[in-house]
């Protein structure tokens, strides 16, 4: 969920039968839906791929950081990139009041579409993302991408050119934030990471790899320079508050 410049909310609804986002007022009253409920865009993602491995003697991808068989299996399963949506992550409204999409779970894309919620177009491929989890715009106006599962962090324009790639210390990024100095990056097995936005080299981090406190899959920062955290560990799920020492 991200917050708008018209004080409007949009929501990703990653649901396997869902397959949009809506952008709502605060009050919940719907503004517009992006993508059509119940129709995911053809990426040839099949959500019990496990079932058909299984059955043909295979097995799924795994990572060091993800064992789940189920889940490598569904990312398996996609082959190509689709149109708006298959079990989209997010999406965030431009200063210009454009719209760009992080959709992951069922597909390898990021969306652009117009001020008017008309769709442009699109990027990505299987081997270019592995869940499109997040994105966000910088005061430059690039765009960063959480490629969660292959545990880096691409920066794009918004024409969909690659500038930059931020990996190798990094595990899976479970969101993207920036303010007017840095990006964080919220680490789902390992904490936080920050990134000069000038330089593009990492500034601090938070944790570590394995880190069992700092499974963190949601930040965002506020205007004093203090970082949210929202982890997600199994059975519990807390917000931390992290106050900006002076």
């Amino acid at each position: 969920m991200s917050y708008t410049k018209n004080g409007t909310l949009l929501v990703a609804d990653a649901h396997k039968n869902a397959h949009v986002i809506r952008e709502i007022t605060a009050e919940g009253k719907e503004v517009r839906v992006f993508g059509t409920k119940g129709v995911p865009g053809d990426s040839g993602y099949d959500f019990d791929y496990l079932e058909t491995m299984q059955k043909r003697g295979e097995n799924p991808t795994e990572t060091k950081w993800n064992k789940n068989a189920a889940s490598n299996a569904r990312i398996d399963s996609i082959r190509r990139r689709g149109l708006p949506f298959c079990r989209p992550c997010g999406m965030i409204m431009t200063p210009d009041g454009e719209y760009f999409a992080a959709d992951g779970y069922g597909n390898c894309a990021v969306h652009h579409f117009d001020g008017d919620g008309t769709y442009i177009k699109s990027w990505g491929a299987p081997e270019d993302f592995r869940v499109v989890h997040s994105i966000c715009m910088d005061r430059q106006g690039r765009l960063w991408v959480a490629d969660r599962e292959n545990c880096r962090v691409k920066l794009f324009d918004t024409e969909g050119n690659l500038l930059a790639v931020a990996e190798g210390n990094l595990s899976r990024i479970g969101t993207v934030f920036t303010d007017d100095k840095y990006l964080y990056a919220a680490e789902l097995d390992g904490g936080v990471t920050l990134i000069d936005l000038d330089t593009l080299e990492v500034a601090a981090q938070l944790g570590a790899p394995g880190d069992a406190v700092l499974k963190v899959h949601g930040i965002c920062v506020d205007d004093g320079g203090n970082i949210y955290l929202a982890t997600n560990k199994a059975n519990e799920n807390n917000l931390i508050r992290l106050a900006r020492m002076e």
